[in-house]
């Protein structure tokens, strides 16, 4: 693969290793400004809209549709700034079809591109339950970036990569952020153009990782004020401070790089996520699919393709013949993403509140030694403030594990309660690491096909019911694992 992803990406662990000095200021905790007005939408012009999902939606029934938005943005403690940026907007053709929720997601400028990582994990359910989506591109990194000791864009931003086309956009510092974040919403909330002249009943905010720690931070110091959105997802908010007081309901889907001791509180739901890894193979592909397009090294998938693509991913048993740290990992973290955003929207609806999984177990070490000076690094864009790069990475250390390296505690899907291989989340920083038992000591373990296959009925039977997954990854659990079973025994 060509792009940033491939080669930046493999090196984030050994870059995050290193105290440097910060080049890039995240915006402080301060009081949240009044209050302001939503912001205005237009449509864009005709063309592919940068980092989009990398296959034509269409054959799943939705429209992708991108949005210039303009206003003027607040920030504690600062002049009004005015800007416009981009949202990129997902929705159903036939609007009969639109189940009223709408995911808004704080897209990751962690490597100067706007990245919608959770929509990777997310978008296959979002087209079959009629949810509408929108990726907010909120942070001058991912829209323009920066090159170290020169004015010009980032090659992999927005304008970097397609200057024609978003040459009128422009974004003060991510001080304002917050604030545009919560302008979106509220626009979204009006009868507008970009959900087809219909409301969203329901906003769910969400953010995984970079702007994970930023819906944090929005979480604690602007939400309480400005009531914009009706739920928070958050997906691995890499050992972020934590609010104490939650507004509405919010969800975390962490995976082991981000587990550490948290108290239970009001309105708050917390996944621990055994074996997961911050970043899957899934994802990854995802992205540095849609990279390669936005950078005009490739055009779009097509269909033929695109299900040759989800074969090769879906199949977690399929594992890499020489486990490294390079994103290799076929943990499907979708499965869990998926099925708690369902949850969780029928906690905003219903008032069914979610239950937290049991917590990972602790070795009773300091998770963080220390907290690292603020580290940042050309091309990475962190907020630093709230990274604690220590705990990060002790993580591998702050976990009990079992005899096989397994963490003990949390959420343990079929292939973690009956394993055909064993997974560590923590190891290579976010990429995570999993090494495949051999045949025979799958006999070993198991005796019979019959016996192992038992074993993962029973294990789907209980997370299913538990509703940690859905039926649909059930069914697939079922089906890889029925596969590999016929590969050890015939």
């Amino acid at each position: 693969m060509k792009g940033r992803f491939p080669k930046t990406f493999a090196a984030v662990g050994v870059a995050l290793g290193i105290v440097a000095a910060q080049m890039y200021a995240m915006p402080t905790a301060a009081a949240a400004p009044s209050v302001g007005p939503s912001a205005n939408l237009q449509a864009t012009p005709k063309g592919n809209p940068y980092l989009a999902l990398p296959m034509d939606v269409g054959q799943f029934g939705y429209t992708e549709k991108e949005y210039f938005i303009n206003g003027t943005a607040r920030a504690p403690g600062m002049p009004a700034q005015g800007y416009k940026t981009r949202v990129l907007v997902y929705m159903p053709k036939d609007m009969s079809k639109f189940n009223g929720v709408t995911g808004v997601e704080w897209m990751n400028t962690t490597f100067q591109e706007a990245i919608p990582i959770e929509f990777q994990w997310l978008y296959q359910h979002v087209f079959q339950k009629g949810y509408g989506y929108v990726q907010v591109s909120n942070q001058q990194p991912g829209l323009c970036g920066y090159l170290r000791g020169s004015a010009a864009c980032d090659p992999q931003s927005a304008k970097g990569s397609n200057p024609a086309r978003y040459q009128s956009l422009h974004l003060p510092s991510d001080d304002y952020s917050f604030d545009i974040f919560s302008q979106v919403g509220r626009a979204l909330q009006k009868s507008n153009i970009a959900l087809n002249g219909q409301k969203a009943s329901k906003l769910i905010a969400i953010g995984e990782s970079q702007s994970g720690i930023l819906l944090d931070r929005y979480l604690r110091d602007f939400d309480a004020r400005e009531k914009v959105y009706d739920g928070f997802f958050l997906d691995g908010d890499d050992q972020a401070p934590l609010p104490t007081r939650y507004r509405v309901p919010a969800v975390y889907i962490w995976g082991e790089e981000s587990g550490r001791p948290a108290p239970a509180v009001p309105n708050r739901a917390i996944i621990s996520v055994t074996g997961a890894p911050h970043i899957d193979r899934w994802a990854y592909a995802h992205m540095s699919l849609s990279s390669q397009i936005s950078n005009g090294i490739r055009g779009k998938v097509g269909p033929a393709e695109y299900q040759k693509l989800v074969r090769e991913l879906s199949d977690y048993t399929r594992y890499s013949a020489k486990p490294d740290c390079l994103v290799n990992t076929l943990f499907p973290r979708r499965y869990v993403v998926q099925s708690y955003f369902d949850n969780l929207v029928d906690w905003v609806n219903n008032g069914r509140v979610v239950a937290s999984s049991p917590p990972f177990q602790f070795t009773g070490q300091a998770q963080a030694i220390q907290k690292l000076p603020q580290v940042n690094f050309y091309p990475l864009h962190l907020p630093t403030q709230d990274l604690n790069t220590a705990g990060l990475l002790y993580a591998p250390f702050a976990l009990k594990r079992d005899a096989s390296g397994m963490a003990l505690g949390g959420l343990r899907l079929p292939f973690i309660s009956a394993p055909t291989a064993s997974y560590n989340g923590a190891l290579c920083f976010i990429a995570g690491y999993e090494s495949a038992y051999t045949p025979s000591s799958i006999k070993a373990r198991y005796g019979s096909k019959t016996g192992y296959l038992e074993q993962i009925d029973r294990a789907v039977d209980r997370v299913v019911g538990n509703r940690d997954i859905l039926p649909s990854a059930g069914q697939e659990i079922r089906k890889y694992s029925a596969g590999l079973a016929q590969r050890v025994w015939g």
